[in-house]
């Protein structure tokens, strides 16, 4: 089922599940929908979220693959790397949101 943007299920019946979609937000596209999954995560763990948006924009800048685990003990985030963090893009912003709220049932 989809859910509009107020968070009511919608009434519309769709009969394949790629129709569904096409009715879906564009988390990694539409600035509002990346934000409002964004949310969900700091809601959900707010620390983890910071360091996968890290994560997420050291691989788009630089193309190296770290692991949240990798930084996961660093007692905080420098003034730069916040700086950074705030230009993320509505795709980099989803993927660190689904790296946090892909965990949240395992």
């Amino acid at each position: 089922m989809l859910v509009d943007p107020v968070g009511d299920y919608s009434v519309i019946e769709r009969p394949t599940e790629t129709i569904a979609w096409l009715d879906a937000p564009w988390f990694t596209g539409d600035p509002v929908a990346s934000l409002e999954v964004q949310i969900k995560a700091i809601e959900v763990d707010a620390r983890k979220f910071a360091l996968c948006l890290y994560v997420v924009r050291v691989k788009t800048k630089t193309g190296v693959n770290i692991k949240p685990s990798d930084i996961a003990n660093w007692p905080h985030l420098s003034i730069n790397i916040v700086a950074d963090l705030l230009t993320a893009t509505p795709r980099e912003r989803a993927e660190a949101a689904y790296m946090v709220l892909s965990q949240v049932n395992e």
